[in-house]
């Protein structure tokens, strides 16, 4: 048997994009789009505009 369930694998294949985890509980994956990882402070304040 998998490590997901049909409906995970559904709901995946629904919404497409990364799944992170909730780093502070370690409980809740959450989906998004694409993650951003910003090399300077330049391009950091352009993300958070």
């Amino acid at each position: 048997m998998s490590g997901f369930s049909r409906r995970t694998f559904l709901l995946a294949a629904a919404n497409p994009g990364e799944e992170l985890n909730d780093v502070h509980s370690q409980l809740n994956p959450t989906r998004v789009l694409r993650v951003a990882r910003p090399t300077n402070p330049d391009q950091l304040r352009a993300l958070l505009k």
